[in-house]
């Protein structure tokens, strides 16, 4: 996590996060409270933002030592929004694909197959 001189009235930094292999991530909620605990005790604020690649992130103190809070939004789970090394193309059929979601054992032994809580319980 790299912090730069904040671009954006009202935030503390603009913050470039790095994935192990050198790759630039959005946002990274525990790399944000450690980035956070340290500018709390230096600025004594209770609350702190910061802008990030992935839009502007808050941060609350808790009052304890290393405890806060980070808002990182509401999740994304749009294919659009899910970077990914190459391009997707679904290619199931979608009628087999809710034929595979019907119910199932929840485990096989020896060859039968069971369900545990019916099992354990004898329903």
């Amino acid at each position: 996590m790299v912090l730069y001189p904040p671009r954006l009235t009202g935030t503390e930094a603009f913050v470039r996060i790095y994935n192990n292999d050198g790759s630039e991530a959005g946002a990274c909620g525990n790399g944000m409270r450690c980035v956070a605990d340290l500018l709390f005790k230096e600025t004594g604020k209770g609350s702190l933002t910061f802008e990030t690649t992935a839009g502007l992130i808050n941060c609350w103190q808790d009052g304890r030592p290393l405890m806060s809070t980070v808002d990182m939004g509401a999740p994304r789970f749009g294919w659009k929004d899910i970077p990914l090394a190459e391009a997707f193309r679904d290619t199931r059929d979608r009628a087999a694909d809710r034929a595979d979601r019907r119910p199932h054992p929840a485990f096989a032994v020896g060859g039968q197959h069971g369900q545990p809580a019916r099992d354990l319980l004898g329903r």
